[in-house]
């Protein structure tokens, strides 16, 4: 997919995804958030809509750029629980999840318990311990418990009930570490909620001095008044990146064939925005494996912000892709973006998009894209022309950030 197309199409769905992690904080997989193309803005999906939205994953988007190796869990509907598109899933990268609104009966049960049979995995979403999802929890490999609809004291039965013999359970919609820290003790597999993308406070701390070297290295690549001598001076103070910066050059998906004697040739050759694609995987390398996502966040936050600014000349496209990259910052060093900002050479107007203390062009793509990231559908397109604009922009730099991490 030509991640230059940004004309409104006529997609067949939208797709969002949310990280699930295990109690080790590792990735797991992506819950695929969607909903059919159309009129409506209604997260709803049904009927023919839904299988299109579902194709639409398979084959136009792909799942490989979606979830890459891990596991893709994609709600059910109703119209779907008996429908021969869900043989074409690939049996070992999805996990079918069964929505609350699916009524239990024997002819779906059925269809279900042959498709576990060979070799597929099957979910029951959103359970608060409702009578009419039980029946469903004997045919799933996984119970999703939803915090937001079970009180706090009743956690441990609906626990104890989920798990039965041979389920995995996994904690939806978990907001803070407090509710990651109860859940962990009470037994749950399975983590999905904002607490990944804002961990709770420890105390403020600065950026340790290499991280902020990286840091400033960032802010340069996206400084239209830095010069290459500025830029060539981080990249060669930092023996990871300019060794990466060189394997890339040298790849068969670069193309270039070109040998160079200095690492201001290599940057030429890249691009600062390459430069700039490495310089975050550097960052992350010494992360906590369960923080190293938010790289890829980072990067695909990045490139939809740089893309969905090519559709409004009156914002500038570098710093559109400067403030996606670095709209992680508080999540990765677990401190307030305010203070992160103080830290950095960042101009005033990037600093308040990335604070969201004033509104812009800027600000508003990445509200856009933060929004569309949560498949909050209506809010995403009150900041672009179309939804369509930011799901074409969103899937390129999924694909885009694919290829950065598979030959950085």
């Amino acid at each position: 997919m030509a991640v230059t197309n940004l004309e409104p199409q006529s997609y067949h769905a939208f797709m969002a995804r949310q990280p699930i992690l295990d109690r080790s904080l590792k990735l797991i997989g992506y819950e695929l958030l969607y909903r059919a193309g159309g009129t409506g803005l209604g997260t709803e999906v049904d009927g023919p809509k839904a299988v299109s939205a579902l194709a639409n994953a398979l084959v136009e988007l792909g799942l490989d750029s979606l979830v890459s190796s891990k596991k893709a869990f994609i709600n059910i509907p109703v119209e779907l629980i008996n429908d021969e598109l869900l043989g074409l899933f690939p049996k070992n990268g999805v996990v079918l999840e069964i929505l609350e609104t699916v009524p239990y009966t024997k002819e779906s049960a059925d269809v279900v318990d042959g498709l576990r049979r060979r070799g597929y995995e099957f979910a029951v979403d959103d359970y608060i311990g409702e009578v009419a999802q039980d029946p469903w929890m004997n045919h799933a490999n996984i119970v999703k418990v939803d915090l937001m609809g079970v009180p706090e004291s009743q956690l441990p039965e609906i626990v104890r009930k989920a798990k039965g013999t041979n389920r995995k359970t996994l904690a939806e919609k978990v907001e803070t570490q407090e509710q990651f820290t109860l859940c962990k003790a009470l037994g749950f597999d399975y983590f999905q909620g904002y607490f990944f993308a804002k961990p709770l406070l420890m105390g403020r701390k600065s950026l340790p001095p290499d991280r902020m070297q990286m840091m400033r290295l960032l802010s340069q690549l996206n400084d239209p008044n830095a010069s290459i001598r500025q830029i060539e001076e981080l990249v060669e103070s930092n023996v990871t990146l300019a060794f990466r910066a060189l394997r890339l050059i040298n790849s068969a998906q670069m193309g270039i064939g070109h040998t160079v004697s200095s690492i201001r040739e290599a940057l030429m050759l890249l691009g600062l925005q390459k430069v700039a694609a490495l310089a975050s995987l550097v960052i992350m390398s010494d992360m906590p494996e369960h923080k190293s996502e938010l790289t890829t966040t980072a990067m695909v936050r990045a490139k939809t912000c740089e893309l969905l600014a090519k559709t409004d000349r009156t914002v500038n496209q570098e710093k559109c892709y400067a403030i996606g990259l670095l709209s992680v910052l508080d999540a990765m060093t677990d401190t307030p973006m305010e203070e992160i900002v103080q830290q950095l050479p960042l101009t005033d107007d990037v600093k308040d998009a990335l604070t969201g203390a004033k509104d812009s062009g800027e600000a508003n793509f990445l509200r856009a894209v933060r929004a569309y990231e949560l498949g909050q559908w209506d809010l995403a397109s009150g900041f672009v022309s179309s939804l369509e604009v930011i799901a074409s922009a969103y899937s390129s730099a999924l694909t885009w950030c694919h290829t950065q991490r598979t030959y950085a």
